[in-house]
């Protein structure tokens, strides 16, 4: 016809015997188009030079990246981006004299979130090597603040110091939860944001003065506080060491902080008047407290607001293992959700949402990694217990609740 005939060879593309005999099954067609050097199998021998520095130095920039990426956000370590971080915020406190003096350090620990108090000052004094009326440079204190034994600084909950303080106190049988109120103190994304609570007008604390069952209600319906709202990451907790023990978010080397996994498919928040206790050794976990009000999940349609107080019904509860620390994940469900009178139990659950539970089981499992953290473990092979469960796990934090009130007597500790 007088056309070049530039058909394929498909001959190329058949399986051949050696092929078949090692993978039993005929492989993927070959890339006709991908040239290669003869004498080599590497496609980078057949770039032109400037290809190749250019693909280096792209190289070199994506491992810097990743590079970064270890330990990012992980509040046990620090970044270089956050020494910048706390230097810039130590300056920004000691003004024109270039150091602190060492009552300003409150101030200083408020901004980065550490978890030093007034009465630690001469400690930390002592450690840097200075005297109590001597001024502390940024870079002495950067050298004591960076040094990983510090516990004045690692965010510990074993070592964390509580402000057992309580406001109005109604007994349980008065208690009312439409007379409770959540107020905002100062402006959100800010370090002195806060969440107060109130009760018929009279302040109270969110962990002590608001009973952790309603009064005549069923068995296993309990009080639930929204700390973190559905669809959102912002890690907004209870503040356990504060005045009134507002919700504050968390900060962490002068960085407010939040989940980078992704934001949160459940409101996340904590049960009142609860205790899990750093003493206490679980038998069926093998691990201690992880010294925290008790952690809840609730899976209404509806999100939450941050301070916001609901009646749950409790479903199940998984044993998260977190840094060694037996870390409860109470599964519940608002009573006045549109799907309550269908949920009862963790079977019901599954028959209204196929998935949930192990959708909640992965996300917790998973979602520090990209902090450059292991994995999450959980006790009990993973398996979320039933109601009753649940149940005696959250009657046993609340006696450690009460007895860890008996004994401090309300006070800081």
């Amino acid at each position: 016809t007088g056309m070049t005939d530039n058909s394929m060879n498909t001959s190329e593309l058949e399986p051949s015997k050696e092929d078949m005999a090692q993978h039993g099954r005929p492989p993927k067609p070959r890339n006709l188009y991908k040239v290669r050097n003869p004498s080599s199998d590497s496609l980078v021998s057949m770039m032109p030079p400037e290809d190749i520095g250019q693909l280096m130095s792209e190289n070199l920039e994506l491992k810097k990246m990743v590079d970064s990426l270890t330990n990012f956000d992980d509040p046990d370590k620090l970044s270089t981006k956050e020494r910048r971080i706390i230097k810039q915020t130590f300056n920004a406190i000691a003004g024109p004299e270039g150091g602190l003096m060492v009552r300003e350090l409150k101030l200083l620990n408020d901004r980065l979130g550490a978890n030093f108090k007034d009465c630690d000052s001469e400690r930390i004094m002592s450690e840097m090597g200075l005297g109590l009326d001597e001024l502390i440079t940024v870079e002495s204190f950067i050298s004591w603040y960076a040094d990983p034994a510090n516990d004045l600084v690692k965010k510990n909950k074993a070592s964390q110091r509580f402000l057992l303080e309580r406001g109005f106190s109604v007994s349980g049988e008065e208690f009312q939860l439409h007379k409770v109120r959540a107020h905002d103190i100062n402006v959100r994304g800010t370090f002195e944001y806060r969440v107060s609570f109130s009760y018929n007008h009279k302040p109270i604390s969110p962990w002590h003065d608001i009973p952790l069952y309603p009064y005549g209600a069923p068995e296993d319906e309990v009080h639930f506080i929204c700390e973190i709202p559905k669809y959102t990451r912002a890690k907004f907790e209870i503040a356990t060491d504060e005045h009134l023990n507002r919700i504050k978010q968390d900060v962490a080397h002068g960085v407010l902080r939040e989940y980078k996994h992704g934001d949160m498919f459940f409101n996340y928040g904590a049960l009142p008047q609860t205790w899990e206790d750093p003493a206490h050794f679980s038998e069926e976990t093998q691990a201690k407290g992880d010294n925290d009000p008790l952690d809840a999940l609730e899976l209404g349609l509806v999100p939450m607001q941050t301070g916001e107080v609901k009646r749950v019904r409790v479903l199940g509860v998984l044993a998260l293992i977190d840094s060694g620390e037996t870390d409860w994940k109470i599964i519940t469900l608002r009573v006045d959700d549109i799907l309550a009178d269908r949920i009862h139990t963790l079977d019901e659950l599954e028959c209204v949402f196929p998935g949930a539970v192990s959708s909640i089981r992965e996300w917790l499992r998973v979602y520090k990694v990209c902090t450059g953290k292991a994995e999450n473990g959980f006790g009990f092979e993973g398996s979320c217990m039933q109601k009753q469960f649940a149940l005696k796990v959250i009657h046993e934090t609340h006696q450690m609740w009460e007895q860890l009130v008996l004994e401090k007597k309300q006070t800081v500790v």
